[in-house]
């Protein structure tokens, strides 16, 4: 193919990745100086130009895509350049042609003449057809996360997390693929790059015939096609739709799903008419035997649900998916139906848990594993074995600064290995199990016991759940009840201190001046220990006993209150092992929820105890009832020096106002 005199290259190739997103970046600086378009319409419009000047190096023999120095000085002087204008617009008609389902023809450039001119002289340089599939798509990719992060829940999904999502499934020629949340393609492309490395002989044109993506955004599906021209691939199928919709048309049709679906956005899905076409746009209820879905349709669902449905329907029966999800599914007791649900559908192969700061970079907080599974069969050929690991280290920071520790190359070892069956894995990072039941929790750290203590615990004695030894206070104070008369001490997590194992301050406050989180009515000789926040089940955590002077407080429902002990459990004993090691690892392993952490009441319920002799268990105990009654003494005798000095001060006051 002819190139213009100014296509010759100006830098080696293994330069290209960082020149090439460089001009990249100077002609979107320079749109958004000249035009005052917004980021999102600047974004649109390079796209547009990059396909034409594609489209030109694979297909004029004649180039199109220049500008002469005439014709650039002519524009410049702030005179028209009627043969540049008209070269560019043919081109563009040609690419809306080309491209119908992409590029609309009544949608045109949308910009100056000087500043297209600008943007063609600085493109006709770099002979794009002709550099790396993979400096070009890593360029552009980069380019495309900086400049264009999604509204709806919609984010950029890291290299790192694409590639070993891709890797783990390991697709073959013959494999139907489909992202059904496609964005910029990122997914779909790496499963490109991976199968020609593959299998170099098979041609491009069958590879990409396999491929299938579905993007809501149509400006995104723009740039998602231009990905896969840049990688060489020209008839990869990318549909501007909504997937939950046109989704439900392509059921069991592939063999492997990749994908991020949105995530963090802070709307749901309120048609009634689609969410009545997902089982888990419905309202589920626990049985004895285990969920059972209602007739009664949900008034909303969050997008990841019904996402998460679509891509096991997608699926053909033993068909498999990669998927990033909130870890809110994987280990929240509210989402417990929708693990029940998949653990009906699905035999997970792993998860994967991704660090805090992975998506950080590129625009949320929000903790992800990534998640693999294979759909069921019907057939005995299950996946019996499921890994759970732990990505401590990405290789960046939540700012998206390379970092030197990184633990992406030893979760790819560890899976290699538990592919061939092994499981010499690092000690508290990676752990192999049986099948989980369907709703229990599938988040790594739940299941890598090694990393918290793990319920496993070497114990001395026999040993009782917490629950069959005490009461757990479940039933809630209605505050609107309460007398406007009344003087309610009410206590908070904050009023505790860590090590103090009694409440020594209070607020008082009306019944009106309550919070919303106020729940429980407490007695003398009650027992609180914290199942909510930042240092739960860590060494801030706080126990105490509820002496006389707060018999009738409230307490928020960050507290678990416990009462009622049973004799073979002495109180002061139980009070001092809330505050061991034993039971904040417990505690600990079993939280879930990372911007408030919280431990349910039926999983503290299920605390192990150990319960040595009661003769043990007061000598255990008594030197903490010892401690305590000291402690009241000092605040009594502090609480009486105080009131002596301010009485002494009150009559100082008086002597000198005489």
């Amino acid at each position: 193919m002819k190139k213009s005199p100014a296509e010759t290259p100006l830098f080696p190739e293994h330069s290209w990745t960082p020149q090439l997103l460089n001009i990249l970046e100077e002609v979107h600086n320079y749109i958004y100086a000249n035009e005052g378009l917004s980021k999102d319409v600047i974004f649109r419009e390079i796209v547009k130009i990059i396909a034409c000047k594609i489209h030109d190096e694979q297909t004029n023999k004649e180039p199109m895509f220049f500008i002469s120095q005439d014709e650039l000085t002519q524009i410049r002087s702030g005179k028209d350049s009627p043969s540049f204008s008209q070269r560019i617009g043919n081109l563009y008609e040609n690419v809306s042609a080309a491209y119908p389902s992409e590029f609309l023809k009544e949608e045109g450039i949308n910009l100056s003449m000087r500043t297209l001119a600008f943007l063609v002289s600085k493109l006709q340089s770099v002979h794009l057809s002709s550099l790396d599939s993979d400096v070009k798509g890593e360029a552009f990719q980069t380019f495309f996360q900086k400049y264009h992060r999604g509204g709806r829940g919609e984010f950029y999904t890291p290299q790192p997390v694409v590639k070993i999502a891709v890797k783990f499934l390991n697709p073959d020629i013959g494999e139907r693929i489909i992202d059904p949340a496609a964005g910029s393609g990122g997914f779909l492309l790496e499963a490109l790059r991976f199968l020609k490395k593959k299998h170099p002989q098979v041609p491009i044109e069958e590879i990409e015939s396999q491929i299938y993506g579905i993007e809501f955004n149509h400006h995104v599906a723009i740039a998602t096609r231009l990905n896969f021209l840049l990688a060489g691939a020209k008839s990869a199928k990318i549909v501007v739709e909504d997937a939950l919709r046109y989704g439900l048309s392509l059921e069991e049709s592939f063999d492997l799903v990749i994908t991020n679906p949105p995530f963090g956005s802070k709307g749901k899905i309120d048609d009634q008419t689609l969410l009545s076409q997902y089982e888990l746009g419905y309202k589920w209820e626990e049985k004895p035997a285990g969920w059972r879905k209602t007739s009664v349709v949900r008034k909303g669902q969050s997008p990841e649900v019904l996402f998460l449905e679509l891509i096991v329907r997608l699926l053909q029966p033993g068909g498999r998916a990669a998927v990033v999800l909130p870890d809110g599914i994987l280990q929240n007791s509210s989402a417990e139906y929708i693990r029940y649900w998949l653990g009906n559908k699905v035999d997970l192969i792993s998860t994967i848990s991704l660090p805090q700061e992975t998506f950080a970079p590129f625009g949320t907080g929000i903790k992800t594993s990534l998640v693999l599974f294979r759909k069921k069969t019907g057939g005995q050929d299950r996946e019996q074995r499921v890994l759970y690991a732990l990505i401590g280290n990405i290789g960046y920071d939540r700012k998206g600064k390379p970092q030197p520790k990184n633990d992406v190359p030893w979760v790819e070892q560890v899976f290699s290995e538990f592919q061939r069956g092994g499981e010499a894995f690092l000690k508290g990072k990676a752990a192999v199990k049986p099948q989980p039941k369907p709703g229990e929790r599938l988040d790594a750290e739940y299941h890598v016991e090694n990393l918290v203590g793990g319920p496993n615990l070497s114990l001395n004695y026999p040993t009782a759940r917490l629950g069959e030894v005490a009461n757990i206070l479940r039933e809630r104070i209605r505050t609107k009840s309460l007398s406007d008369s009344e003087v309610v001490r009410y206590v908070e997590i904050s009023d505790l201190t860590p090590g103090i194992p009694i409440v020594y301050r209070w607020k008082t406050l009306s019944p009106n001046e309550l919070p919303s989180r106020a729940s429980y009515r407490l007695k003398s000789g009650d027992i609180i220990t914290a199942v909510a926040g930042a240092s739960t089940g860590t060494d801030k955590h706080v126990s105490a006993l509820i002496t006389d002077d707060l018999e009738g407080a409230i307490c928020t429902n960050g507290f678990a209150v416990l009462r009622n002990f049973t004799p073979d459990i002495d109180p002061y004993y139980l009070l001092a092992f809330l505050h061991s090691p034993i039971f904040l690892r417990q505690v600990k392993h079993k939280l879930t929820g990372h911007a408030i952490p919280t431990l349910s009441l039926d999983e503290l319920a299920n605390i192990l105890i150990p319960l040595p002799p009661l003769q043990i268990q007061k000598e255990i105990g008594e030197p903490l009832q010892i401690a305590i009654n000291r402690i009241q003494e000092g605040l009594s005798s502090l609480s009486k020096s105080l009131h002596v000095l301010v009485n002494a001060f009150e009559k100082t006051g008086r002597a000198i106002a005489l």
